[in-house]
């Protein structure tokens, strides 16, 4: 630790506190010798073990705070010694203090911590449109994978129920297969112009295709289709019985 600087302002005593002028004088060497404007001493300082004192010298009338002051006296901060028409006030000023290891290596810390922060906040910032748009594309992937999925189930379903399918339900399913094939080709030739809105028309759609499988199989959607007598008309209309 630096050793402390002792410090006096000087004012005049005949002169308010308000208006009196007071000037600086350091002392940073103890023992010394506090002059007035003429060079003439007028007490001593000395760095004693109990504290910065100021030591009466002969023949020099010394007050410490208003008080006449015969024998060395410790000094506070803000304390005032008179000598004639001069007030000195006491000041002690410190020197800075050394910082242990410990101190300065977390200090340092401190400041390392902060700068990695801000860099990773930065490198955050910036990877972070990056990080976003791989993220959409890699959804828009999985998405269109998706579709292509059902796409591939549906057709291979249709193709399956067509094999034994009567004739009215055979031309219903060819007629699913076919409006399917077109949209996967459309779909390969213009996927990525799609937006999103497109992509869940198209996936309410291949809902629709299911849903109408699923009734197809459970024969709920094609009423059954009555048999003509081709035969018993003709003879009807010819005017010929039956028997």
């Amino acid at each position: 630790m630096n050793q402390p600087v002792v410090q006096f302002t000087i004012a005049d005593a005949t002169q308010t506190a308000r208006l009196a002028r007071r000037t600086l004088a350091e002392y940073p060497q103890l023992p010394c010798e506090v002059k007035d404007a003429d060079g003439k001493p007028v007490f001593a300082l000395e760095n004693r073990p109990t504290g910065i004192v100021a030591v009466p010298l002969p023949g020099v009338s010394l007050l410490h705070n208003g008080v006449p002051c015969t024998e060395a006296i410790a000094l506070t901060t803000g304390e005032q010694l008179t000598v004639g028409e001069h007030v000195y006030t006491f000041f002690l000023k410190r020197g800075a203090v050394s910082l242990s290891w410990q101190s300065r290596s977390l200090a340092f810390l401190s400041r390392f911590l902060v700068v990695v922060f801000l860099l990773l906040e930065v490198m955050t910032m910036a990877a972070l449109p990056f990080l976003l748009a791989r993220s959409s594309a890699t959804d828009r992937g999985v998405q269109r994978q998706q579709i292509y999925d059902r796409f591939d189930q549906l057709r291979a379903r249709i193709r399956q129920m067509d094999e034994n399918a009567p004739p009215l339900e055979h031309a219903l399913l060819e007629q699913l297969l076919d409006e399917l094939s077109q949209r996967a080709r459309y779909l390969r030739n213009y996927e990525e112009g799609l937006r999103n809105s497109q992509r869940r028309e198209l996936m309410a759609y291949l809902e629709r295709v299911q849903q109408t499988l699923d009734r197809l199989e459970e024969n709920k959607n094609l009423a059954t289709v009555p048999e003509v007598d081709v035969d018993g008309a003709i003879r009807k209309a010819a005017g010929l019985s039956s028997h």
